[in-house]
């Protein structure tokens, strides 16, 4: 199967996902850069300058973060990363929307802000925030939020070392959740790069809970990846769905080359070149109809036929 033919079977697996309620949307802060919020590593450059934290001392992101709390102690540490990361005082954007109009069940994020909060609230949408273990019992609504990192309004988010070492103690209900939905679930990541220790963690983290007994996953991704890359992410169950290696396509398509003739396309000043990117493939995700592709295709086969 030709990379093409491969990347509009994936699109119909998700979407069959989507039709029958099993698809959920993984949110990394590639999102959220998008709404001016550091991603993890400017957050952690940012620790690192205040505190002088260099090379000799440490590279670990996660053993960063556990430096900064050690010498600085709790409430100076919340106050830091609420800072750093502007809580509450930024506003969502179209890839946040276009998030929902995917028809997920249930999305998960590894974000502290709470941009996609405004879009539950803006849009009157039947979501259930859940931002600790605490929350699954008073769930309201079948389609769920779920923070499993923390948020920022809380003291107890998990940023650093001893949040990761001790998250299957303090988190149970989390833990918990995240082994049934990558055993029963379409998952799609989208906000995660290759290199991204969120990624990272959450995979080896369903690798060690499951062995092999997991769905599929999908990666959106705006760049290319090497075929080093995409066979070390497919061998830990993630496909990865690439703009750039589909980029014309998926233009042509939004642009009015389909089967209603409708030009899809949608774009904001407020998103860069990336954010675009990932606003595009989404939108394609969303609005990509197979079924009238083929009739179309059909049609004009028929009628080359009929003309000869």
């Amino acid at each position: 199967m030709d990379n093409g033919k491969k990347f509009l079977s994936d699109i119909g697996i998700i979407q069959k996902a989507r039709d029958t309620k099993k698809l959920v949307v993984f949110v990394g802060s590639g999102v959220s850069v998008n709404s001016n919020i550091p991603n993890w590593g400017d957050m952690l450059e940012e620790i690192k300058r205040d505190i002088g934290i260099d090379r000799s001392d440490t590279e670990d992101a996660l053993q960063i973060a556990q430096i900064y709390f050690n010498e600085r102690k709790q409430k100076e540490y919340i106050d830091k990363i609420r800072a750093t990361l502007h809580h509450k005082k930024k506003k969502y954007n179209p890839i946040d929307e276009a998030i929902f109009d995917l028809q997920p069940e249930h999305i998960l994020t590894t974000n502290y802000d709470d941009l996609l909060e405004q879009v539950i609230k803006n849009r009157a949408l039947p979501f259930s925030v859940v931002k600790k273990d605490n929350d699954f019992p008073y769930v309201a609504n079948s389609n769920l939020l779920v923070k499993i990192h923390g948020d920022l309004d809380e003291d107890d988010f998990v940023l650093k070392e001893d949040d990761y070492i001790d998250y299957e103690f303090n988190h149970p209900l989390f833990e918990a959740f995240i082994k049934s939905i990558f055993s029963t679930k379409v998952v799609l990541f989208v906000g995660y790069s290759f290199s991204d220790i969120n990624l990272k963690l959450i995979l080896q983290k369903v690798r060690n809970i499951l062995g092999k007994n997991y769905q599929n996953s999908y990666l959106i991704t705006h760049s290319s990846y090497s075929s080093f890359k995409v066979n070390y992410l497919r061998e830990k169950g993630v496909n990865v769905l690439s703009y750039k290696d589909n980029e014309n396509y998926i233009n042509l398509y939004l642009g009015g080359d389909n089967a209603r003739k409708i030009d899809f396309r949608k774009s904001s000043s407020s998103l860069n070149i990336t954010g675009q990117n990932l606003l595009s493939i989404l939108t394609f995700l969303n609005v990509y109809n197979r079924f009238e592709e083929d009739l179309r295709e059909y049609d004009y086969i028929k009628q080359m036929k009929m003309s000869l």
